[in-house]
């Protein structure tokens, strides 16, 4: 199926456990494949505060997209158990993150 970004943008973001993330604010394109390989994700008030505000989730991580939901697999944002830390798996969403935070 085909979504047009506008269908896209806004939609609630959810690991696979049913915890939420955020919201789908952006898609990443490679400019040369023209393929998107990234969601932004505007993150969620109920994550920890080290993470910048918006996340970037690789394509890799995505379990389903469509016009109601982003769903991401657990491991792409786990949580710490004691430390409320939130952590990502790929190295682009950790380098993008530094970035964001020395912004921020």
């Amino acid at each position: 199926m085909r979504y047009r970004d506008s269908q896209l943008r806004g939609v609630p973001a959810f690991t696979e456990d049913g915890r939420r993330i955020g919201r789908l604010v952006g898609l990443v394109v490679d400019a040369a494949t023209h393929e998107v390989v990234q969601y932004a994700v505007r993150r969620s008030v109920a994550l920890a505060r080290p993470l910048p505000s918006e996340l970037l989730v690789d394509r890799r991580q995505v379990v389903s997209l469509d016009d109601r939901s982003l769903v991401v697999r657990d491991a792409a944002v786990a949580e710490e158990s004691q430390s409320s830390k939130v952590g990502q798996v790929s190295e682009q969403v950790q380098e993008a993150a530094v970035l964001n935070r020395n912004v921020e």
